[in-house]
Order: C-alpha cells, then sequence, then structure tokens
C-alpha cells in the first residue's frame, strides 16, 4: 500500500496463479512460451533472474507482472503499478 492505495500484490507460495495459469513452481519456459517478445528479463544480484511481463494496450502501460525465477522454476510473482511493482521490498508506507 502507498498513500492509502494498494498498488501491488505478491505471491510467494500456491495455489494463486496469474491469469494466464503460471504460478509459484511453473516452469520458466512457461512464462517465456506465454509471453514471448513482451518479457524482459532481467538478472538479479542475489542470482536470480526476474522475467518482467510489460502489456502491450495503452492503459496498462503503467503495470507490469513480474515473475522471480530461481533454478528454472517460478519461485514469486507480482503485480502492479509502477514503480511500486519494481520495488525489491513491499510497498507498505503509514498512513
Amino acid at each position: 500500500m502507498h498513500s492509502g492505495t494498494i498498488e501491488r500484490v505478491d505471491v510467494n507460495s500456491g495455489p494463486i496463479m496469474s491469469r494466464s495459469g503460471v504460478g509459484v513452481g511453473s516452469p520458466e519456459s512457461m512464462v517465456t512460451d506465454l509471453f514471448g517478445d513482451q518479457i524482459e528479463r532481467e538478472v538479479r544480484v542475489d542470482g536470480t533472474v526476474d522475467l518482467v511481463y510489460v502489456p502491450r494496450d495503452a492503459g496498462d502501460q503503467n503495470y507490469r507482472v513480474v515473475f522471480n525465477v530461481s533454478e528454472g522454476a517460478v519461485r514469486a510473482f507480482k503485480s502492479g503499478r509502477l514503480p511500486m511493482v519494481m520495488l525489491d521490498t513491499g510497498c507498505e508506507t503509514s498512513q
């Protein structure tokens, strides 16, 4: 939450999945096969990889879904509005 608005949702365990059926434990290849060139790959300092889904619709350009991948599988994902969705830590602030 940031300034009283929910800016992102983090998923660290199942059974919650994205609209496309990707969840914690899904193979990395599922994400890249589903979203193709809409995925930006970012290697993190800890050696894991963020697969960032970038929407094409103009109305969704301020949103992202970030799949964190380790050893070939999704270990967590988050969805929300820029810039909060790209932060390493939660975006909770005091009201």
